[in-house]
């Protein structure tokens, strides 16, 4: 990254951070830097992945099914669906 005062192992712990999906409040505690720094390269991190996500997708053509579904826990209490704790959802895309 061009002009960019951070060093490039803080690029990279920083990615490293994101890729754990933890908050930019707790990346900036994790790293001591300015929380609106770790917010513009969270920023400049996703535009990268949905360029490259948009690029792949045009070889996605014909018919296409998409489907979620969650797992892991039981229902606990009264959430279920989305809100129950520990679920993992999975998405699968098909190509007909």
């Amino acid at each position: 990254m061009k002009y960019c005062k951070l060093s490039d192992y803080q690029i990279k712990k920083l990615l490293y951070i994101f890729s754990l999906e933890l908050t930019s409040v707790q990346t900036s505690r994790q790293l001591k830097l300015n929380r609106h720094t770790v917010d513009r390269y969270y920023k400049i991190f996703r535009e990268n992945i949905a360029a490259y996500e948009e690029e792949n997708l045009r070889q996605l053509s014909g018919n296409i099914e998409i489907d979620e579904s969650y797992f892991g826990s039981r229902r606990v209490g009264d959430k279920h669906g989305r809100r129950a704790p520990n679920r993992i959802p999975v998405i699968g895309i098909f190509k007909t």
